[in-house]
């Protein structure tokens, strides 16, 4: 038994001394929130030659606002001329966004999510967005007018890291499996997140409007909503993948993995997930991902 303890006393002194322990991805057992292997199997990743950087619109919008199209027709025109390099993630909040059944609203896109983030944010008027949480000439809440001077100021930046996601989904059992992976392309000392949301595509509901060059006024009878937030995975802010204490150089991975159960209302062939990665300091997204639920 004594022979026993002092090798293995030996061993862990030996991988202390290590450098760094060479493994296909740096895990953190202390704040890795992962399904259990045993429920999302790993896959393995195919890392992408050349990452470019992608930048997230936050439409904060609803179904009652008449403003909102205009802002939604901006964000289309800027997804044509970026294409990949810009997500778009619409987020329905506030009193455009409460259900009004009797006047053929019946929908509620409201999540807690999207209200946690209005109120941290201060949207106070719509269509307000974020261009990547990131301040654009003293503000962070932008107005539509200006988000494509925004998202053009981000998206000749180099990235930091590349972000992959690989999705897993049953249609019988609604279970879908979605494994996200960070690769770091500068070294970094920073405390950064990992947010992870779902989103749906292509709900028809009856709209608001004032842009006749959109629709009808006073209201679209058959408006197609796109980029609808529906529900926050690993939570409104995410878990923590690195901290000021971590030293992540090139090439470093972590994995995470997460299991949910899509609402059998969403039509999971119009889902995606979104992926992205902020500072904890600033709440300033340094890269985005968007991945179809069935491809």
């Amino acid at each position: 038994m004594r022979v026993l303890k002092i090798i293995i006393f030996i061993s862990f002194t030996l991988i202390l001394a290590c450098d760094k322990i060479k493994e296909p991805y740096v895990r953190f057992t202390e704040t890795d929130d992962s399904v259990d292997p045993s429920i999302c199997p790993r896959p393995v990743f195919t890392e992408r030659a050349t990452p470019v950087k992608k930048v997230l619109l936050e439409d904060f919008t609803g179904f009652l606002c008449p403003n909102c199209p205009t802002g939604a027709k901006e964000a289309r025109a800027l997804m044509t001329q970026y294409g990949e390099q810009l997500i778009v993630l619409a987020v329905h909040t506030g009193e455009f966004a409460v259900p009004d059944p009797s006047e053929g609203y019946p929908q509620d896109f409201r999540t807690s999510t999207g209200d946690a983030l209005a109120a941290f944010f201060q949207v106070l008027a719509f269509p307000n967005g974020l261009v990547s949480r990131t301040s654009f000439r003293s503000n962070t809440v932008l107005y539509y007018d200006t988000w494509a001077a925004a998202v053009d100021s981000l998206t000749h930046i180099a990235p930091d890291l590349d972000i992959q996601i690989i999705n897993e989904y049953d249609s019988v059992s609604h279970k879908l499996c979605s494994h996200i992976q960070t690769r770091f392309l500068k070294k970094s000392q920073k405390q950064l997140m990992l947010a992870v949301y779902l989103m749906e595509d292509s709900i028809h509901t009856k709209q608001k409007n004032n842009n006749p060059t959109i629709g009808t006024r006073p209201e679209i009878a058959d408006y197609v909503q796109m980029h609808v937030l529906r529900k926050a995975v690993n939570s409104t802010w995410g878990s923590v993948i690195s901290t000021t204490s971590d030293t992540l150089n090139v090439n470093d991975k972590i994995n995470r993995s997460y299991s949910l159960i899509l609402d059998s209302s969403w039509k999971s062939e119009h889902c995606s997930v979104i992926a992205f990665v902020y500072e904890a300091n600033n709440k300033a997204i340094i890269q985005a991902e968007e991945h179809k639920v069935m491809e």
